[in-house]
């Protein structure tokens, strides 16, 4: 199969090699060895952003009491050892918690099928195909198993990255405006604007090798992907600086940015 021209480089196993896991091919590999020259931090902003994804749902499922979650652009699940699935997350939180994974990738798509959506007695777990870039027929398709006239949390962890930064405001407009009263977008970014602009370089160089593009993002970027919405404490920060399970000062600086934001009434802010 290696040797078939047919097969390139996907986000998903990218991220699936930088998290540590085995569903990937030497040409996703290929790229990332290449990218880490200018960014050695890539696994750990992989691995903290899966960590940052945990504790906003922890939050949000377990003290917000939020009890769906759509995870757009899933990517392929890990094991407990290497970060747990979202679904096991938000339904160690609440087993009635009722879980969507999106994506357009048939290997993302059918490892959430056998891995994650079998009858395991909790809520349930869906694996729907769409593309994030139609956020009308995203949630179009999703409606036939959330129900959005109640919260939902929207999980848009580094699938924004691929667009421009005018697409990913879009897409992230149109993802929140149709939901509820009391839902939330939680996004998570590579970080733009640090000195020699590392992480942008290890995004391009992985493009050169077939991956595809994605940008990092600045600090105001990031927030303007959370439109009209309330910024959760402590608004967009560092991924692992996000609430972390110990000091701020103990936690390491990682080149992403993560936050959480609120869908409120109309005029709250007034």
């Amino acid at each position: 199969m290696l040797d078939d021209e047919s097969v390139v480089v996907t986000s998903a196993r990218v991220w699936n090699y930088l998290r540590g896991g085995n569903d990937d091919y030497l040409i996703d590999r290929n790229p990332v060895d290449e990218a880490l020259g200018a960014c050695p931090e890539l696994p750990e902003v992989a691995v903290h952003s899966g960590r940052f994804v945990a504790r906003a749902l922890d939050h949000l499922v377990g003290r917000c009491g939020v009890g769906q979650v759509l995870d757009v652009g899933a990517g392929i699940p890990l094991g407990d050892a290497l970060g747990s699935c979202t679904h096991r997350i938000a339904q160690r939180i609440n087993p009635a918690v009722r879980v969507v994974y999106v994506d357009t990738d048939p290997l993302v798509l059918a490892s959430c099928r056998a891995l994650c959506c079998g009858d395991t007695g909790r809520g349930p777990v869906s694996a729907v195909e769409a593309d994030v870039r139609d956020p009308r027929e995203l949630l179009r398709r999703v409606e036939r198993v959330l129900d959005l006239a109640e919260p939902v949390v929207v999980v848009a962890a580094h699938v924004l990255t691929h667009l421009s930064h005018e697409g990913a405001a879009a897409v992230a407009q149109g993802l929140v405006t149709p939901l509820a009263t009391g839902s939330y977008l939680v996004v998570a970014e590579p970080m733009a604007g640090l000195q020699g602009e590392p992480v942008q370089a290890a995004l391009d160089a992985m493009a050169a090798f077939g991956a595809p593009a994605a940008y990092a993002r600045t600090l105001l970027e990031v927030r303007e992907l959370l439109p009209g919405l309330r910024h959760l404490d402590p608004g967009v920060v560092p991924v692992s600086w996000w609430r972390p399970d110990q000091p701020v000062e103990q936690e390491p600086f990682v080149p992403a940015l993560g936050g959480v934001g609120q869908r409120m009434p109309r005029g709250w802010w007034r």
